[in-house]
């Protein structure tokens, strides 16, 4: 069995050199470890996926392909840097085993605030997992602590093995060579590109409907915090056919979204023409907590509930941070409109399903054609000072940009028929 070091670029791989080994390990952006190096960090992600002698990794490959796999019949790995933020190093362990490949997620956590949120996430997403009868989030595998002794003393890892959403990719607000903002896709194996209008529209509308399903109609419980800076959703974009009225065959995001067996294929037919598939996923669940409202407001009834989750979704789908981890960014009125489909889409979607809520699609959708643009000025306002406190990363850009926003949503609110 081969073990392959690399770090993941728009370019390909770039494969890990003994004088990149030696390397300090970056323990979050411009802070060097003072005794750690990259070689032990990639040392003991291989650790992680082979520990007891490789047993778990053939258990979970034997599952996840259906058949017995033997630590004998893996012919390579490889362990990819792909990433690292304010509390996370994210890896890919790429596998081949007889003529079959897959692709892991290992993310790495070293300081006590960063290990503290990985256990908490890690939690999440297997409650989560088991609770819906969909899921839009990875499967989690495991979660352990690995230890790496040197000279100068010792420190642990909390590393977690997830799924990893192959060919999807990290996406941000950018712009064109014209100034135009649009959607740039980080495809770190074939090269950033940016997504035209109608595949932008789709990427927001599929993020919104998968936050409006996770959200819990009678707990008011939704995925909290989230961010595109942190590149939580990722997109895939494929080539799809579209019928003779426009309509996408083979989308992987269907009404149903389930991930089990193959994804439909796109067959062609008689006067259909080639479209753009997209497919968004949400790589993980930081915290899930209710929507809450000053104690002078008393209890919260699930309308209203419902349209303050409504009002925070569309505000920090606008938001992003410039390269990923700048200064914040606010997305122009196009996404407002996607953001507003979406959410009304993930609420069919639940009323559809057994998560039924406490109200009719329609009882929503009334209720926020009956808001003025003052109305919604006021309610974001409000809305906006009570989470002042807690994030002030963006303040400044949504504060600036109330009254704008309140213009776009009502315009893309009163834009909407109502559903069948």
């Amino acid at each position: 069995m081969k073990t392959l070091y690399a770090f993941s670029s728009p370019d390909g791989d770039v494969p890990v050199d003994d004088a990149t080994f030696a390397r300090p390990f970056i323990v979050r952006p411009l802070q060097d470890h003072p005794f750690i190096t990259l070689g032990d960090y990639f040392l003991a992600v291989r650790d992680l996926v082979l520990r007891k002698e490789g047993q778990p990794l053939t258990a979970l490959l034997s599952h996840l392909w259906k058949r017995s796999v033997e630590i004998t019949d893996i012919d390579a790995i490889t362990v990819r840097y792909e990433k690292y933020g304010t509390l996370y190093h994210i890896s890919s362990v790429e596998i081949a085993a007889e003529r079959k490949q897959i692709r892991l997620t290992v993310s790495a956590a070293l300081t006590d605030e960063s290990k503290e949120a990985l256990d908490r996430e890690f939690d999440l997403l297997e409650r989560l997992g088991s609770e819906k009868s969909l899921s839009y989030l990875p499967h989690v595998y495991c979660k352990h602590t690995l230890q790496v002794r040197k000279a100068e003393g010792s420190v642990t890892f909390l590393m977690a093995l997830s799924e990893w959403f192959d060919n999807y990719h990290e996406w941000h607000f950018s712009r064109d060579e014209t100034g135009r903002q649009r959607i740039m896709v980080w495809d770190m194996k074939n090269g950033y590109r940016m997504l035209s209008e109608e595949e932008a529209y789709e990427t927001i509308k599929q993020a919104a409907t998968i936050l409006t399903f996770y959200y819990d109609t009678k707990t008011y419980h939704r995925i909290f915090p989230w961010h595109h800076g942190g590149g939580d959703f990722v997109v895939r974009a494929t080539e799809g056919n579209t019928d003779a009225h426009g309509f996408a065959r083979g989308n992987l995001f269907s009404e149903h979204g389930e991930r089990e067996g193959e994804a439909p294929t796109a067959l062609p037919v008689e006067g259909a023409t080639r479209a753009p598939v997209i497919d968004v996923k949400l790589v993980t669940a930081r915290g899930y907590e209710p929507i809450t409202l000053p104690a002078e407001d008393g209890e919260i009834a699930p309308l209203r509930a419902v349209i303050l989750f409504f009002l925070e979704t569309t505000v920090k789908m606008r938001l992003d941070k410039y390269e990923g981890m700048g200064e914040s960014t606010w997305a122009k009125a196009s996404v407002v409109a996607a953001a507003v489909d979406g959410f009304l889409r993930g609420l069919t979607l639940k009323e559809s399903r057994t998560d039924t809520p406490a109200f009719k699609v329609n009882d929503v959708l009334a209720q926020l054609k009956s808001f003025t643009q003052d109305d919604l000025k006021g309610l974001l306002r409000t809305r906006m000072n009570q989470a002042a406190g807690r994030d002030t990363s963006d303040y400044a850009a949504i504060s600036s940009h109330i009254d704008e926003h309140a213009r776009d949503l009502h315009q893309a609110i009163q834009e909407q028929a109502t559903t069948d």
